[in-house]
Order: structure tokens, then C-alpha cells, then sequence
């Protein structure tokens, strides 16, 4: 991959050098785990920008986007950021993915759901680590029962909310695919 470090630093400031080689190191490990096609791999190869990434994920299919973005997640989660949890997990375990569970389940099948839901709540499970969500909305989330009680939980800040839109991109990009399917 020829996207820069420093570049992937800009959009994603949090990352660390060894998260960076992590990335690489699991995003060639699926390549050929895989089976991603020529066409995809030359993308990957020649990106020069986060967004030409972006494009490249498009041509992997669901499940190998699903499996490359859960290990890439993995590897940017630091066992400092695990052990410093500050109640992240607690919360969403208690209240905070049953509601968006729930929330998906209005709108797609229960299998699509319980997927979409999964790799939601792992991302936002390491955002709320690194972010330190505050006390306040880690509360709320933790008794929400609805898709209502989540919307009614207090907004992150601006930076924090475009660190999880960003995240959180793979997973709206295969809800649409999924609903074009249908």
C-alpha cells in the first residue's frame, strides 16, 4: 500500500506507528486468507489517500469487508486502551447494544441485525475507550432499553462524533448495499 503513514496519522490521529504496521500487517494477512481479486489488491497497492482506501474497501465483497474491518479493529485497540476501559463495556453490555439491537431488528432481518449489531458495538466499543465517553452519557447508554432512550443520551463532542461516523462508515455502506439488495 503505498497511502503514507503520516497521511493515515492526519485522518486518524490517535493511530500510533505500531497500530499503523498492525493495520498493514492484518490487511496483508487477509489478501491472501481471503481470496481478494487482482482488482482489489492492485487498488490497495496503488492508494495514495485514505478515501482511495475508502474506494478499495468497496470492492471486497461483505463478508471479506466484514472480517478485514473486525481484525483491523483488534489491531488498533491497545491492551492499555482495553485495560482502561473506564466502564465503556459495562455500559453497552447493560443497555446500550440491546437498544440498537433492537432499533435494527425494526428494519432488517434478525441474522442482518445481530450482525449489523456486533460490529457496531465493537466499534463503538473501542471509540468509547479511546475517546473516554463521558460518565454521563456511559450512564445513560447503559440503561437505554429503545431506540428512543439512545436518542435521548447525551451528544459526544464534534471530534469524537467524527472519529465514530468514520468508524462506523463500513457498516453503513453494507446496510445500504443490503437494502439496494431487497
Amino acid at each position: 500500500m503505498s497511502l503514507q503513514q503520516h497521511e493515515l496519522k492526519r485522518d486518524n490521529p490517535a493511530l500510533t506507528d505500531a497500530m499503523i504496521a498492525r493495520m498493514i500487517a492484518t490487511a496483508a494477512a487477509h489478501c491472501a486468507k481471503d481470496g481478494w481479486t487482482d482488482l482489489a489488491l492492485n487498488c490497495y497497492t496503488d492508494a495514495k489517500e485514505t478515501k482511495d482506501v475508502a474506494a478499495c474497501d468497496l470492492l471486497l465483497t461483505k463478508d471479506q469487508r466484514r472480517k478485514l474491518d473486525a481484525d483491523v479493529m483488534k489491531a488498533t485497540t491497545s491492551a492499555t486502551e482495553i485495560a482502561d476501559d473506564h466502564g465503556c463495556e459495562a455500559a453497552l453490555a447493560s443497555g446500550g447494544t440491546r437498544a440498537l439491537e433492537a432499533a435494527l431488528q425494526k428494519n432488517w432481518n434478525a441474522k442482518f441485525a445481530k450482525w449489523m449489531t456486533d460490529g457496531i458495538a465493537s466499534v463503538y466499543l473501542a471509540r468509547c475507550r479511546r475517546d473516554r465517553w463521558s460518565p454521563v452519557l456511559l450512564a445513560c447508554l447503559s440503561t437505554a432499553k429503545t431506540e428512543g432512550d439512545l436518542a435521548a443520551c447525551p451528544d459526544l463532542d464534534a471530534t469524537q462524533q467524527q472519529r465514530l461516523d468514520s468508524a462506523l462508515m463500513p457498516y453503513y455502506k453494507n446496510a445500504m448495499e443490503e437494502k439496494a439488495a431487497k
